[in-house]
């Protein structure tokens, strides 16, 4: 009699014991794995990344910037929102690395290729806008690759070379620089600092920028 429930009672523990390792047992570690991502994991990613903004920002604006975005997390924290807690770190890495970038704003002044264009605003517009291209060099005259948001298509390019808006006085100015001789002698354009969001401009800038032209 014993040995005819033998074989019934091995298969059922073998049942159960399968489904404890194969489906009860990995979906609790998932669950374990998934409380500590939220309660822990994400809520120290997103605190040292703004504690690695406040260790370079140098103005208030960026100071004020990783405040709000801090807010931002620790509500996510809150309610255990992992996607905007990822976001915001996301978003705080981006700002320590827009801030510890270091560059000058250079005006493009090769055999070929243009120091200046100048467009007609979209929508039909009869004015014109006056660019000079640029692009950013590190300090030993390495390119660098910059975010841009192009205000004529409203999107973010990350590119080498881009055109800032200036006034038609600067533009001219500079077109006359570079007919003299071919170079555009006083080519510097604008100083990116370390800690810094903004750049210091040293011409007149009026706010725009294009990457196609």
């Amino acid at each position: 009699m014993a040995s005819a429930w033998a074989w019934p009672l091995a298969l059922l523990i073998a049942v159960f014991v399968g489904y404890y390792v194969l489906v009860s047992r990995p979906a609790r570690l998932t669950e374990e794995r998934a409380r500590i991502e939220i309660t822990q994991t994400l809520p120290k990613a997103l605190r040292q990344a703004h504690t690695d903004v406040m260790a370079v920002a140098g103005d208030d604006a960026a100071k004020r910037k990783a405040a709000a975005l801090l807010a931002d997390g620790e509500r996510a924290v809150r309610s255990g929102d992992r996607a905007a807690m990822t976001e915001t770190t996301t978003q705080l890495n981006a700002l320590r690395d827009d801030l510890t970038r270091e560059y000058t704003l250079t005006i493009v002044s090769r055999p070929g290729e243009s120091s200046g264009v100048w467009r007609r605003p979209p929508r039909g517009n009869q004015a014109r806008n006056y660019y000079l291209i640029v692009e950013p060099l590190a300090a030993d005259g390495q390119k660098l690759s910059i975010p841009v948001r192009n205000e004529e298509t409203g999107t973010v390019e990350t590119v080498a070379k881009f055109g800032v808006r200036v006034p038609q006085a600067t533009f001219d100015t500079v077109a006359q620089d570079k007919r003299d001789d071919g170079i555009v002698q006083k080519n510097l354009f604008g100083v990116k600092r370390r800690g810094m969001l903004t750049v210091d401009y040293q011409m007149s800038f009026e706010g725009g920028f294009i990457t196609k032209w």
